[in-house]
């Protein structure tokens, strides 16, 4: 499967970007998502990882994103929010927007 999909109870879920999808609708602004990445930690916890303006709320943002990511992947998922300066690339220098640490162990 592409990187944008993972798996979660036998069937494949897409990740859409946070940065031009439903995720961002009216009340989180795209300009206000300035990076992102979501990692699936393991079967029960995706981790976010967000770089905002500093215009943006973090609380209001995250209280948002949860209850789209709830709604959009799953209700029965835990999601953990960190907010970073900035999101460092990969070795390769680049920075994938979707990391599977369940397949990485495989």
């Amino acid at each position: 499967k592409p990187h944008y999909y993972f798996p979660y109870n036998g069937q494949y879920h897409r990740m859409h970007n946070l940065s031009r999808s439903s995720y961002t609708h009216a009340e989180v602004r795209k300009s206000e998502v300035v990076q992102f990445r979501i990692i699936q930690e393991d079967s029960e916890l995706l981790t976010i990882q967000l770089v905002l303006t500093e215009e943006a709320e973090k609380e209001r943002v995250q209280q948002i994103l949860t209850e789209e990511l709830k709604r959009e992947i799953s209700a029965d998922l835990n999601y953990r929010f960190e907010f970073l300066k900035e999101i460092l690339p990969d070795p390769n220098g680049k920075i994938r927007m979707v990391i599977n640490k369940m397949a990485d162990t495989d």
